[in-house]
């Protein structure tokens, strides 16, 4: 049970509990669509998004940047629908002395600017360095 804007006790439907306790913007959707509709269409309402075939549509992907100075390599390209992020170096012969990959989970920001990506590693998130 929740109290609505005048005061009195409504009881919320189609709620599912997530492990964590979030249910996510969808969930609020069923009974708020005016609202969520509108926020959806702000910066701020499209600062984190689940990676989806529309977005990867959207993103300016494969990517690759290289840093001289570091000596880094930075592509991020799409595989069997999924987006992933590769950090690498490459030695004299042309050939990687390492290659760190990690598939991206969400992406932070509204494509003001650019995106960034999150992966997830024990338990902790992380920003790649690579922004498209």
């Amino acid at each position: 049970m929740q109290a609505n804007a005048l005061g009195s006790a409504t009881q919320a439907t189609g709620v599912q509990d997530g492990k964590d306790g979030y249910v996510g913007s969808e969930t609020c959707a069923t009974c708020h669509s005016g609202i969520y509709n509108h926020f959806v269409q702000t910066h701020m309402g499209r600062s984190i998004s689940n990676i989806t075939p529309a977005l990867l549509r959207q993103l300016h992907i494969p990517a690759t940047y290289y840093d001289r100075r570091l000596n880094r390599h930075y592509e991020v390209y799409v595989r069997d629908g999924k987006l992933y992020e590769s950090e690498f170096e490459t030695g004299a012969a042309g050939k990687d002395t390492f290659r760190d990959t990690h598939q991206l989970k969400w992406i932070v920001g509204a494509g003001a600017n650019v995106y960034g990506g999150i992966v997830k590693r024990n338990n902790y998130l992380f920003e790649e360095p690579l922004a498209l």
